[in-house]
Order: structure tokens, then C-alpha cells, then sequence
């Protein structure tokens, strides 16, 4: 059966005073008073050392954190970032093992035309991906995406 489209809220879209949102005024907030009361007590650094990003905000914003784009860039040890996505071929672990599954889809690291020349890495070639966590041997694909 067509449902047709899910419009998310759209209940509170129709009718927000009707069907107001479980936050404290009933609306989609922007600057949250539960992230600001929360701001005021919060801790970091008890149970590890502080990091930069360590920070909470009322207000979405851009915080700089660990081992982010601007760590990489300026990192003579590591200089790539690795940005995961969700990988069809598994979920999670699961089904890593299935040859057919394998086989369809190659497990691939990706990996700009630029920096492949410069580190002499061609399409297709095995290279390892590493930091001070693990290591592990990929297939190179090399793409101006």
C-alpha cells in the first residue's frame, strides 16, 4: 500500500500549540536551557586528561575537537583524516566473513588523486591505514572525489 510521503513532526507542523514537542517550551529549540543549566556544572577532565573540544554548548556551534580536520592538516605523524561511512558489504562486524559478500564488495580505502601521487599510490595498490590504535591493509582507490 502507498502511504505516500513521511513528513517528520508533521502533527506539530499542522498544529504545534495542539501538539507540542517534549522539550521545555513545547518547540523545536535552537538554544537549549537544559544544555545551558548543564554547561554551568559540567566537568571535563575527571576521568581522562582534557581535550580541545571538550566543551558543551546552548547553542549548536562549531567546536574544533581531537583528532579532527584541523589536527590532521596541521599533523607532520598523521596528515590524512579518515572519515568512515557505513559500508554495505557488513554491518559492523557482522557478515565481514561472507566470501560473496567479499567478493562484491571489496572492502576499499579512498583516497585523493593528489595525495596518491604524492605518496606514490597508484589504483588498486595495497596500503596500509594506520595510527597509534592499529593498523590495517586496504585496497587503494584512488578518486578526485
Amino acid at each position: 500500500k502507498d502511504m505516500g510521503p513521511y513528513v517528520e513532526l508533521d502533527e506539530f507542523r499542522k498544529d504545534p500549540v495542539a501538539n507540542p514537542l517534549e522539550t521545555p517550551s513545547g518547540k523545536i529549540e535552537i538554544y537549549s536551557e537544559r544544555l545551558a543549566a548543564m554547561s554551568e556544572a559540567w566537568t571535563f577532565g575527571t576521568f581522562r586528561k582534557k581535550l580541545a573540544g571538550d566543551k558543551l554548548t546552548a547553542l549548536p556551534e562549531y567546536v574544533v575537537t581531537w583528532e579532527g580536520p584541523e589536527e590532521a592538516k596541521a599533523s607532520k605523524k598523521y596528515p590524512f583524516q579518515v572519515i568512515g561511512h557505513h559500508f554495505k558489504g557488513r554491518t559492523h562486524s557482522s557478515y565481514g566473513n561472507v566470501d560473496w559478500l567479499l567478493d562484491a564488495h571489496p572492502q576499499t580505502v579512498w583516497i585523493n588523486t593528489r595525495d596518491a601521487r604524492a605518496k606514490g599510490i597508484t589504483n588498486g595498490d595495497q596500503v596500509f591505514v594506520y595510527n597509534d590504535r592499529g593498523t590495517i591493509r586496504l585496497q587503494a582507490r584512488v578518486t578526485d572525489r
